[in-house]
């Protein structure tokens, strides 16, 4: 994992060896049309906001150190990985549901919803 120390993108400090560091992982998460040259061009500022869309609903074109860019870009295995199309997609773990819910007791079917589970122990009897 490399870190970059300044901001990158647009309108940002774009320091040589930031930007050098931020275009090779860009190429890692498919950006492969940009150079890695350490110049923060027009290519590079488009691959930093087509990144960030898979994340972002407004893409800001900047990528800060420690901020959520930075972090995802750093992020080859975990939560963020590349498909067949170059885009980037969560990885989800396949997860059965019980069929006890939280308010039943073991082996025990019982009628009713949650919110009514919730508020049965609640009411008194007069």
């Amino acid at each position: 994992m490399r870190n970059i120390r300044h901001s990158v993108g647009r309108n940002a400090v774009n320091n040589r060896q930031d930007v050098i560091i931020v275009q090779s992982l860009l190429k890692r998460h498919g950006a492969s049309y940009i150079d890695v040259d350490g110049i923060c061009g027009s290519l590079t500022k488009k691959a930093i906001i087509e990144f960030q869309s898979k994340f972002y609903t407004h893409p800001d074109g900047v990528i800060t150190p420690g901020k959520k860019t930075s972090i995802y870009l750093n992020n080859f295995t975990g939560l963020l990985t590349q498909d067949s199309s170059t885009s980037l997609a969560i990885n989800h773990a396949e997860r059965k549901l019980s069929s006890i819910q939280p308010w039943q007791k073991e082996g025990e079917k019982q009628k009713g919803s949650a919110s009514e589970a919730t508020i049965m122990p609640f009411i008194l009897k007069l």
